[in-house]
């Protein structure tokens, strides 16, 4: 065996010495030598270096591997990464990245393609699409626009030759994923030659493609491009028709849409592949967030298109490609032509006028727009049809700022004042010819060079200042209960964008108690420009009643409104019962000259005997109630301020609005002539409500249910809406509602409390808000006025805290769940039915017999000498009433089918039951007790929250806060 190399030399070694011995070995053998000293040990080698960890595996999802029902709540998050693009690469090339909520990446969606050989000459990608466009800046007075490249048809069995098009999306490119989440997408599409193919075309085949500008369309390095990718779809093997996500396009096995599809937007410059944010010189002026104030999440074009910058990069002027321009009737009210994708030699599919005609809805002026909007219903205050017709826009049309919100994301917000265009201001205006020059003081315009020359930011400003005439608010008729308020002015609708030199008028409620007599006790400022204001004197016999309480330039005033829980049906409520049905509000001019009654019932009682007073601290009164004294065993009392407005008498109306719709400013104030009058004329200025509960020993504060300003952030200032349908009873135009003055969703209940209904149906507010903006998905109209069928709710109505105080829908929140015991009914149907010796006093409402005779509903008047006494005894029939029970009453006012009802009394519930057949509790605490008719007591058995309540099987919250 071959030995080592140093093993070897050690043996030649050691054979050399034996041999030395051998040679001297001539004499006897001496003796032995001592031992020699053993060697130093030698020095310990050094030790190695330890080796680096192996790098952890990034988590990832195999797409493929999914569930239906995991890809459905897939949640994705997708961020495009670089783009590149140039005159030598002309088919874009994107990365991007693509991950669930938790950051881990989503791989082999590179292998979800689609190829039909009976359709398709490539393949597509079914869970993706792009697109890409540039940006043309602004040229003085001509607004900035954006130009798609992606105006060519992708080729197909059918037609395998590649025509212009108006913008669409490329998605039979190549996809390669990298295995990790990332992938890279190489578009079809060469950009740098979609200008002359589009040129080629046009002469080839004598078209005129001047709408789609094959000068815009050249590729331009330098220019602020945007690519936008979209995600959404079915999973692999379901899904059908052209939503079909299977490998040859068929049918698959039922549908499994993603929840979240994205839009992921990248803006750059190709030259250097910089991305770009907003600036000076970009086009961003409307927000996801802001859209999403009122729709809660855009979902169009089957639901994956859901970013207004991916909406504004299809829906170009380039979409007239192929179109003439609409023919109009003789007398310029309606189209006639079959359709209108161009309309004074603009695109009405361009995103410009096609956003502000979907939102100007039911006031366009013009029939035979043939714009649908994804959520249509057939009901329309002009023309009866579906379509954009039926949108009642939530506030005021001209509320501009409403959508146009400013902010860092969207520098060009302020376009609409400082940038008008034929495409903008017709969406709007589309009673406008500006081809002909009808309806136009400027005449023709082809172009929009010279619209910024008469339509300067100040005239757009004031032309676009919310301001109603009496005929559009409401105020030249009499308000139930308050005709006071009859005051005939013209009115500011938008706290924000006032009138030139109108003051901003806010309230202050510094408090509100019950002192030792029992009276209620409000401390209160009234704020003009921020700063408190220092009311006028009265002194008894000396001052005129009809002086004002308001200082020089200001008039009128806020009304005070009470109101309270009084025990009710054997119920010491949680919720408000009186005031509205008795007298309950008062004017803040009434109470200052001594004129306001505390009841209906005596003209001698005075509200507050006092009046007005002021309090040590400059600006700030007392209002002391002694003409009512709280009833015993009440533990719910609020004071309300509002309801009710000031006005300003000093402004002068802009020359500009001599012919604005209602007529001519008229701001000339006209004093009252007797103590009760609010005067005519002015300017009625918006100041939001206010309300508190008085709390303290024996005092409980009513459970917060509406979150502040949720009804501010689609209304504006509530009730204002543009008016141009008819009129209601009352003679009020139906797109508002009580003058414009109820302006505080969460006030609403000092009115609409649980005694309250009409035509067969309560108008409590949480049945009157809910059936309101259920209208949409309810089996039964809710016609307690003729127009509310036809609202339609723009958000998601699943979506509960989207008005909602977390925890108060679902009484997860402590506070609201300890206060269910008591909840009053809802009185649901009163008065006589259409039997043949009676009067019908209601017209409408699916669930009463119409044969029955109700009774009248519970009215609380307070005495005419002031007591904690009050006579509670019910009314004659009070019994023959119906009712709904508390958490019945809320939830069937969008569940509404006998399906749904049922399943609702079946466990516990009570619904349009007279009271007198109500089962109440037996001492072992079973339901089975017969009412005495003359002493009702309404006892909940609802089960509601056993299966439904926080954490339970069906939790409320749960199954609908699940989109």
């Amino acid at each position: 065996m071959k030995q080592p190399p140093l093993k070897q030399l050690c043996g030649l070694l050691a054979s050399a010495a034996i041999a030395l011995a051998l040679v001297g070995c001539k004499g006897s053998t001496g003796s032995a030598g001592a031992n020699g000293l053993n060697g130093t040990n030698g020095t310990n080698g050094t030790n190695g270096t330890n080796g680096t960890n192996g790098t952890n595996a990034a988590p990832i999802i195999n797409a493929a591997a999914l569930t239906p029902a995991q890809w459905i709540a897939l949640n994705p998050v997708g961020t495009i990464t670089s783009v590149n693009v140039s005159a030598t690469q002309g088919q874009p090339v994107v990365n991007f990245k693509l991950t669930d909520a938790n950051g881990n990446g989503i791989v082999g969606l590179d292998s979800f393609t689609k190829l039909n050989p009976a359709k398709d000459l490539t393949a597509s990608y079914p869970n993706f699409t792009f697109t890409i466009a540039k940006l043309i800046p602004a040229a003085g007075s001509v607004p900035s626009k954006w130009v798609n490249y992606i105006v060519m048809t992708t080729p197909n069995v059918a037609s395998p030759t590649s025509v212009p098009t108006g913008p669409t999306t490329d998605g039979n490119g190549t996809l390669v994923g990298h295995g990790d989440g990332t992938y890279t997408y190489t578009f079809a599409t060469d950009i740098t030659q979609v200008a002359s193919a589009v040129t080629a075309y046009g002469k080839a085949n004598s078209v005129d493609v001047s709408a789609l500008d094959p000068t815009d369309l050249a590729f331009d390095p330098n220019a602020e491009t945007r690519v936008v990718m979209e995600f959404f779809g079915n999973a692999r093997g379901t899904g059908s028709g052209q939503h079909a996500n299977t490998p040859d396009g068929s049918a698959g096995t039922g549908t499994a849409e993603i929840q979240h599809p994205i839009n992921t937007v990248f803006d750059f410059t190709p030259a250097t592949g910089a991305a770009v944010l907003p600036s000076a010189t970009s086009r961003e002026i409307v927000t996801m967030d802001t859209c999403n104030t009122c729709h809660t999440r855009l979902a169009y074009h089957g639901g994956h298109r859901v970013d207004p910058r991916n909406c504004v990069i299809c829906h170009t002027d380039q979409r007239r490609f192929g179109f003439t321009e609409a023919t109009r009737n003789a007398s310029e009210t309606g189209f006639t032509s079959s359709n209108t994708e161009q309309v004074n030699g603009t695109a009405e599919f361009d995103f410009r006028q096609l956003i502000h005609q979907i939102h100007m809805g039911s006031n366009l002026q013009m029939t035979g727009h043939d714009i649908t909007p994804d959520n249509t219903a057939a009901w329309s205050n002009t023309s009866g049809v579906a379509g954009e017709y039926s949108i009642n826009f939530p506030t005021n049309i001209i509320n501009c700022t409403v959508c146009h919100v400013s902010s860092a994301a969207t520098p060009q917000a302020g376009n609409w004042q400082t940038t008008p265009s034929r495409a903008a201001c017709g969406g709007c205006h589309d009673n406008v010819d500006f081809t002909t020059g009808v309806n136009h003081v400027g005449g023709p315009r082809a172009d929009d060079t010279q619209c910024a020359g008469c339509h300067t930011p100040t005239l757009i400003a004031t032309y676009h200042t919310p301001l109603m005439s009496p005929s559009e608010n409401g105020t030249d008729t009499a308000p139930s209960y308050n005709p006071y308020n009859k005051t005939y002015n013209w009115q500011a609708t938008n706290p924000n964008n006032l009138p030139a030199g109108a003051a901003s008028i806010t309230y202050n409620l510094v408090s509100a108690t019950v002192n030792a007599a029992g009276n209620p006790v409000v401390q209160f400022q009234i704020l003009a420009n921020g700063t408190p204001v220092a009311l006028n004197s009265f002194v008894p016999g000396t001052t005129p009643v009809t002086g004002e309480a308001m200082p020089t330039g200001f008039a009128a005033g806020p009304n005070f409104m009470l109101t309270m829980g009084v025990p009710q049906d054997g119920i010491t409520p949680t919720d408000y019962n009186y005031g509205h049905q008795d007298k309950g509000s008062w004017n803040l001019r009434q109470i200052w000259n001594h004129t306001a009654m505390a009841t209906r019932s005596s003209s001698t009682l005075l509200l507050a005997s006092q009046g007005i007073v002021a309090t040590s601290t400059a600006g700030t009164y007392q209002i002391t109630m002694d003409g009512i004294v709280v009833p015993n065993g009440t533990q719910l009392v609020a004071v309300g301020m509002g309801f009710a407005g000031i006005v300003q008498t000093n402004l002068t109306p802009s020359p500009f609005l001599a012919n604005r719709p209602g007529g001519a400013p008229n701001f000339t104030w006209t004093a009252a002539t007797a103590a009760v009058g609010q005067g005519t004329g002015g300017v009625l200025l918006p100041a939001k409500t206010i309300w508190t509960n008085v709390t303290g020993s024996g005092f409980i504060a009513r459970r917060q249910i509406i979150k502040d300003g949720a009804c501010e952030s689609c209304h504006g200032n509530l009730g204002a809406f543009t008016t141009n349908g008819p009129t209601n009873a009352m003679g009020t135009p139906i797109n508002e509602f009580h003058d414009n003055y109820m302006n505080n969703g969460a006030a609403c209940v000092f009115c609409h409390y649980t005694n309250g209904s009409a035509n067969g149906f309560s108008y409590n507010a949480k049945t009157w808000v809910h059936a309101l903006h259920a209208a949409g998905m309810r089996n039964n109209p809710y016609t307690l006025q003729a127009n509310f069928p036809g609202i339609k709710y723009p958000g998601l109505l699943n979506d509960c805290e989207a008005c909602h105080v977390p925890g108060s829908y679902d009484f997860s929140n402590a506070a609201n769940a300890a206060q269910i015991p008591g909840m009053l009914w809802d009185t649901v149907a009163t008065g006589k039915g259409t039997t043949a010796s009676s009067t019908p006093t209601f017209t409408s409402g699916p669930w009463v017999d119409y044969t029955a005779v109700y009774g009248p509903t519970y009215s609380i008047v307070a005495p005419a000498t002031p007591s904690a006494t009050w006579n509670l005894a019910q009314p004659t029939d009070y019994a023959e009433s119906a009712v709904a029970s508390p958490i019945t009453a809320a939830c069937a006012a969008c569940h509404d089918t006998t399906t749904a009802v049922s399943h609702m009394t079946q466990n516990g519930g009570v619904w349009y039951v007279q009271r007198k057949d109500v089962p109440t509790m037996n001492a072992n605490g079973s339901y089975t007790g017969a009412q005495n008719p003359a002493a009702i007591k309404l006892q909940s058995n609802e089960q509601c929250l056993v299966c439904h309540g926080s954490g339970a099987i069906a939790d409320i919250k749960s199954v609908h806060m699940n989109y």
